[in-house]
């Protein structure tokens, strides 16, 4: 799961120096279920969301090479310290077939804010995925190993904004990652701020 945060970090820096560069492109979004981890490939998303103008992260995890690939559009905010619209769809790939995935919005209609406060109420070796989505909402991503530990799986949470300051912009980070056993029975969570864990380990 380190991995994956450290990705996931990655790929929000890259979408605060895109809005401020300007570099951002409309992509679609695969419709549910259209990308199938362990069996969609790279090239099954490009044919529906084209190639990313965004470079590939490529970093290990348990082990094994994996590599983060972003699409990101944003719109300009309306007025002075509005949050700034955009969007976001990374696919994590091992051998180019898709272990991960993960979307973040700040669009109306479509954002991926979670209710912060009820994330402490997840209880590693009680709480299941059903809890979880009952606490915390539809999850934004999902992922299978070598993200995971062998056996495992994951979802996961994740809303990333900044407010229309001028050319700087204050950026905030919020993600929640969930490893569930086979029994969908959680097994470890980690939850960050701005790339910092907010929860005693």
């Amino acid at each position: 799961m380190k991995s994956l945060s450290k990705l996931f970090l990655l790929a929000a820096l890259l979408l605060i120096i895109s809005s401020m560069t300007g570099c951002a492109s409309n992509f679609v979004r695969p419709q549910q279920d259209a990308i199938v981890l362990g069996k969609s490939t790279i090239a099954d998303v490009e044919k529906i969301s084209g190639k990313s103008s965004i470079q590939p992260v490529e970093s290990t995890s348990n082990g094994e090479k994996i590599k983060s690939t972003t699409y990101f559009y944003n719109e300009s905010a309306k007025f002075w310290g509005l949050i700034i619209p955009w969007r976001s769809m990374s696919y994590v790939t091992h051998n180019d077939v898709v272990v991960g995935e993960s979307f973040n919005s700040t669009m109306e209609g479509e954002s991926t804010q979670f209710p912060l406060e009820k994330v402490s109420m997840i209880v590693k070796g009680k709480s299941t995925k059903a809890d979880v989505i009952e606490l915390l909402g539809k999850p934004s991503g999902s992922y299978i190993y070598p993200v995971s530990k062998k056996g495992n799986t994951g979802i996961a949470y994740l809303y990333n904004y900044a407010r229309f300051a001028g050319i700087l912009t204050s950026p905030n980070d919020y993600r929640v990652l969930v490893e569930l056993d086979s029994q969908n029975v959680v097994v470890d969570i980690s939850y960050k701020k701005d790339g910092k864990e907010q929860l005693a380990q």
